[in-house]
């Protein structure tokens, strides 16, 4: 190794270099180096192997970490990681609960989630971000911990049904990963009736008491009724029901005419035809599309945005409510939204006939659908149309109707935008979306499945191209020579190993799939779906195939997005419904009138963190109220046989997606052998050892709807076996033991009713307990 005769010799030479390391990584967040790299950068006044060293230790204590081909970066949070003298290495991450009493916390940056066993929780909850000190390894690598700090009590308030006793009560939380029920002592339950549905707020847990001690916030109901049940799973999910009395305050004063001053700074563009394409159902509309032919022979393409941050102010009570949901949520029979109905149905939404403020990119493009030019800025326009889908596609397939011309060219220059997006590496899956036919009281009278039409189509690719540009626009400026900190939606690589296990899983079905650069993921991906198109296998396919995705999320370090094939993506075109996209709006009429107030990065990236987290949840509502009007729609069909598809395999069973309604359930292994079954993760598959009967992902079976349990929104199923003259014998010999059966319950029945008086007496003793403070 060459030495440079500048550099110090001795100790000196590595003093303080670990700080100047951290600090040097931190400039260039996500920024990847090679050790040689940096070896230049520091070697004038450090010896190589100093450095080295540095590095190395810096990467043990988690303030640098390892990205690809072997180069370090910063780690993803300062606190995410540091190392401890008394023990294992403590990290910071969110806690995962489980309905058995243990969870996982996941770590962002880490490969792996930790195992938190009962005994370690600490008093920790679902979703609290925690500090957990790594203990050592089970079995196959995972990682065990034990959690000894509990940084943020991410929620306080729990949906449960109330059991009332003569000097107290207590709750019983719906979700199985809350493991506690909950203490209310007489004065604080609310006027709450037994066997209701409260929503309760835990306000004390002393040392000494095993569960907490709560009050009951609200009484919304008996349990089973149509209107709660959706309630509390927006409740359960961190959404509230209600704005807070200041938002519909300001709501109110704001003005439902636009005035000839505001008109008078924005590019008029109420002459030029626009129209609407939306769901049949929608009411905020936040996207309209404008359309001309210029002089030149090119097309004028406008992508107009409702104007959502003229209205809301940054600090308003009504943007600090928007920002807390952060999104609005679509459940099968209502959408609670991000903002008032005033501003996101009324004030905002860009319906007909009704001149409408916008934040616009306004595209020149040429007969080969190439982007001549962009404009962005503020517009006022008259939307001519509002168009359903159907009636979209309609116009586009018989080239006839209004808009007719106008919606046959934007159709033709979609279709090359799309192709283009494939060709660049964007990878195109259609995920299928149940819909459900109700009844006057919220009851599912049919389920059918979303069509996705050309007119769908147009829509995404139009907003695709706006957001696309914005971010692109955005990133490429410069203030006091920094980039511009901005909100991009990001999209990483997959995983090589869940890729390489996908295409193992492919070739049964007779597909050989090889991924070798991530250019040639995508191709490969692409090639795949187009050959299963209509096929059997396709649902199983596609459905595994985006499971070994990453998944998309806010940052304001913009690594692109791979799904997309793009290099820059930010969401620009739902402000309505997506709060990242107002901060997006902000930052463009930013840098637009050349205003350098931003916000700081890291406060920035604190607020993608919480955008990211309430969109996952937004999403789990969204799929637990699909779960819950599928069971219910199951509950007259119990008895049923019907036609399945093996959509899931676990070491517990087999999960079924019964085709004609598209709802899944479940076979337990019981079902499916006496025997402990052999679950092989690598092939999705689980097998009977005595008979070698296997069940595996794709499977078809006929299956017989056994139960269904709207509470645990469940669906029990057991396979539809052919009778033989053994399934006759142990048929008859059931029969005969049935006296074994009687004695059995009556054995279970006993030890229920002993667990539940003994639960009741631990209440009774810890009903004196004194409040020693809020969590």
């Amino acid at each position: 190794m060459k030495r440079n005769r500048n550099a110090p010799k001795g100790p000196a030479a590595s003093e303080g270099l670990d700080k100047k390391l951290v600090k040097y990584f931190r400039n260039f967040p996500g920024k990847e180096f090679t050790r040689k790299q940096v070896i230049k950068k520091f070697q004038k006044h450090h010896e190589q192997g100093a450095i080295l060293e540095n590095i190395d230790k810096l990467l043990r204590n988690g303030l640098l970490e390892t990205g690809k081909d072997n180069k370090v970066k910063a780690a993803g949070n300062r606190r995410t990681e540091r190392a401890t003298a008394g023990g294992g290495k403590i990290v910071e991450g969110r806690l995962d609960m489980t309905g058995k009493g243990f969870g996982f916390v996941v770590v962002e940056g880490m490969d792996s989630d930790i195992f938190i066993a009962g005994s370690k929780l600490g008093r920790a909850l679902h979703k609290d971000v925690v500090r957990v000190q790594i203990t050592g390894q089970r079995r196959g690598g995972k990682l065990e911990g034990k959690i000894v700090e509990i940084v943020k009590r991410t929620k306080l308030h729990f949906l449960g049904t109330i059991h009332m006793k003569e000097d107290f009560a207590f709750v019983v939380p719906d979700k199985e990963n809350m493991p506690y029920d909950i203490y209310i002592p007489k004065e604080n339950e609310h006027k709450a009736k037994d066997q209701e549905k409260v929503i309760v707020e835990i306000v004390d847990w002393p040392e000494r008491m095993r569960n907490p001690i709560g009050r009951i916030i609200e009484t919304i109901g008996k349990a089973g009724l149509n209107d709660i049940e959706m309630k509390g799973i927006l409740i359960e999910n961190g959404f509230p029901l209600e704005f807070s009395e200041a938002t519909m305050e300001e709501t109110d004063r704001i003005p439902e005419t636009i005035s000839e001053e505001e008109i008078a700074k924005r590019h008029d563009m109420r002459t030029v035809q626009t129209f609407t394409i939306d769901p049949e159902d929608a009411k905020d509309f936040d996207d309209a599309l404008s359309f001309q032919v210029l002089e030149n022979g090119n097309y004028e393409i406008g992508v107009h945005i409702a104007d959502v941050s003229h209205y809301v102010q940054p600090g308003s009570a009504m943007d600090k409510d928007a920002f807390e949901r952060a999104t609005s949520v679509y459940l099968v029979d209502r959408v609670l939204p991000m903002f008032p109905e005033k501003l996101s149905n009324m004030v905002c939404s860009l319906r007909p006939h009704e001149d409408k403020l916008c934040f616009a990119a306004v595209f020149e493009i040429d007969d080969s659908a190439k982007v001549v030019e962009v404009w962005y800025g503020k517009t006022v326009i008259h939307s001519d149309r509002r168009f359903t889908y159907k009636q979209a596609q309609e116009v586009i397939e018989t080239g006839e109707g209004d808009h007719a011309e106008a919606l046959g060219i934007m159709h033709r220059l979609a279709l090359k935008f799309r192709q283009e997006r494939i060709k660049n590496g964007s990878i195109p899956f259609d995920s299928k979306e149940v819909r459900f036919k109700l009844d006057e009281d919220g009851k599912p009278i049919g389920i059918t499945i979303k069509e996705m039409l050309d007119s769908n189509r147009l829509i995404e690719d139009y907003m695709l191209l706006a957001n696309k540009y914005v971010a692109q626009y955005i990133s490429k400026l410069k203030v006091k020579k920094q980039p511009v900190p901005n909100v991009y939606r990001v999209h990483d690589a997959p995983d090589m190993a869940k890729l390489e296990a996908f295409a193992e899983f492919a070739k049964k079905f007779g597909h050989d799939i090889k991924f070798e650069s991530p250019k040639q993921i995508a191709g490969a991906l692409n090639t795949l779906l187009t050959k299963i198109q209509g096929k059997p296998e396709q649902d199983v396919l596609q459905g595994l195939a985006i499971r070994a995705m990453a998944k998309a999320y806010y940052s304001t370090n913009n690594i692109g997005h791979y799904g997309l094939g793009f290099e820059y993506y930010s969401h620009f075109t739902s402000p309505i419904r997506r709060y990242p996209d107002v901060m997006v709006h902000r930052t463009l009429f930013d840098v637009l009138h050349e205003n350098t107030e931003h916000l700081a990065k890291g406060e920035m990236e604190e607020m993608c963190v919480h955008m990211s987290v309430q969109e996952r949840n937004a999403m789990s509502a969204e799929r637990e109220s699909v779960k819950y009007k599928q069971v219910e729609y199951m509950q007259d069909k119990v008895g049923q046989d019907f036609d399945g598809i093996i959509t899931g395999v676990t070491n517990r069973g087999i999960f079924v997606e019964i085709r004609e309604y598209m709802c899944e359930g479940f076979v337990s292994q019981r079902d499916l052998t006496q025997f402990d079954a052999e679950f092989d993760e690598m092939s999705y598959s689980i097998t009977d050892p005595r008979s070698g009967e296997q069940w595996q992902l794709g499977d078809k079976v006929r299956v017989k709807v056994v139960a269904t349990n709207l509470e645990r929104r469940t669906i029990d199923l057991e396979l539809v076996r052919p009778k033989n003259e053994d399934d006759e014998e142990k048929e008859t010999e059931e029969t005969t033991n049935w006296e074994d059966d009687d004695i059995i319950n009556e054995y279970l029945s006993r030890r229920q009713q002993e667990k539940k008086s003994a639960r009741q007496v631990s209440f009774s003793k810890a009903k004196g307990a004194n409040k020693k403070g809020r969590i």
